[in-house]
């Protein structure tokens, strides 16, 4: 079985991991669970919803579950 983990909420958004017998994969940054949802299914988990409903199946790192800052992804920067 696969373990994801979704890391420290940093800047609004959050890194996901999924840890399977064959290494790690890095799914990015997510910004709410509709796109941790897409990350997993893009990643060949189907019903994704499911799965983030399982508390053995995802680690949720610092703030805790389902828990986002605003929800929108940050502007890109200005060049300097």
């Amino acid at each position: 079985m696969s373990v994801i983990t979704v890391h420290r909420l940093v800047d609004d958004a959050r890194r996901v991991t999924v840890q399977h017998a064959g290494g790690a994969a890095d799914l990015g940054r997510v910004y709410n669970d509709a796109d941790l949802a897409e990350a997993l299914r893009r990643a060949g988990m189907e019903k994704a919803e499911d799965v983030l409903a399982d508390p053995e199946a995802v680690r949720w790192e610092g703030e805790g579950p389902h828990v986002w800052g605003s929800g929108q992804p940050r502007p890109p920067g200005n060049p300097t």
